[in-house]
């Protein structure tokens, strides 16, 4: 099997938004602030790399769970960019067991599941 490029656009808007289980305004709204910069098809749709997703991963958790408006979440992204690469991936991997280690309750969070919270 090929190795796909993982900063190549090969998710459109839509599969996007159900791997991370968000409306696509969410991801439009995103890029209108500059946190995220899908590439373009010819055809001029929005195309997600396996990077994007995972820095969209990163948002989410940062919006969803450590309750970072999105103003703060380009702060973050903004010191990030100035780290090592090899340090970014460091602390999307820590982000990530993070997140799978999430109780059921920080999950429906995650995931914008309100409902239920209180019982």
């Amino acid at each position: 099997m090929r190795k796909v490029d993982p900063k190549k656009g090969i998710f459109p808007i839509s599969v996007v938004a159900d791997i991370l289980d968000v409306h696509p305004r969410t991801l439009r709204i995103y890029e209108e602030k500059g946190i995220i910069k899908p590439s373009r098809s010819e055809n001029n749709r929005r195309l997600y790399s396996q990077h994007d997703v995972e820095r969209l991963e990163y948002i989410h958790y940062l919006t969803q769970i450590k309750k970072v408006n999105l103003a703060g979440v380009c702060i973050i992204l903004d010191l990030l960019s100035r780290c090592p690469q090899d340090l970014q991936e460091k602390i999307f991997k820590e982000v990530q067991k993070e997140i799978d280690s999430f109780t059921e309750e920080k999950k429906r969070i995650f995931k914008g599941d309100s409902k239920n919270m209180l019982e």
